[in-house]
Formats: structure tokens, sequence, C-alpha cells
């Protein structure tokens, strides 16, 4: 019983332990791709989340910038594959030009859900 119980609260620490908090379904996309990529980017938690947004209508993607550097866009549309873009080096701009085109292609990929096959969508 005791072996039990003391597994059971090693599972449960462990997983509170993995699991950032900052911004859910999208932290985990993040932590999960660098992992598997074996990128170099550590995600700075207080600072590197910038929404994107078009003309403030709707969010498109989140921005998660590296504390040294490099950084990873991810689709706010589940419908959508998750890692737009990613970079290991420098910092994410917005108004930048590739802002700019990150931003029309998330919109043309929305507004065409429907003329998109589901297996290129994810």
């Amino acid at each position: 019983m005791k072996k039990l119980f003391f597994f059971c609260a090693l599972l449960v620490s462990v997983t509170l332990q993995s699991a950032p908090t900052w911004l859910g379904r999208e932290a985990m996309l993040v932590q999960n791709f660098i992992g598997a990529h074996q990128l170099s980017i550590t995600i700075d938690e207080s600072s590197g989340i910038h929404l994107m947004s078009d003309d403030g209508k709707d969010v498109l993607a989140y921005v998660f910038n590296g504390k040294d550097g490099g950084y990873v866009v991810v689709s706010a549309n589940e419908s959508i594959v998750p890692v737009i873009c990613y970079s290991e080096t420098g910092v994410y701009e917005e108004g930048s030009p590739l802002d700019d085109i990150i931003k029309a292609d998330l919109q043309w990929r929305v507004a065409h859900l429907a003329d998109i096959p589901v297996e290129q969508r994810q």
C-alpha cells in the first residue's frame, strides 16, 4: 500500500512539474516541439509571449521567444498545423516582413480551411 501511494504521489508531482501553466495547449506544443527537435531554445515564461492579431480582430498565433534568442510561432487555430515557424537565433519582431508574411498566410489558411485537405492541415 505504501508503494502504491508513493508511486501515485511521485506521478502527480512529476506531472505538475512538467506542465507549463503559462499558456496551456500552446505552451505544451512548444515544449514538445523543442524537445522532439532537440532545439537550443529555452522559453522565457515571463516575457516571451506575444499575441499576433489581425488588426485586433482575431488572435492568429502565439510567439514564444527564447531567453537567449530564438523563437517558436504556434497557430492559435487548432485546425492548422501547430508550429508555423521557428528559429534558434534572433528575436521575433512584430511589424517585420516575416510578421506580415505569417499573418497573411494564417489569414488565408483560416479563410480557406474547407479547401485544404485534412491531412495537409495537421
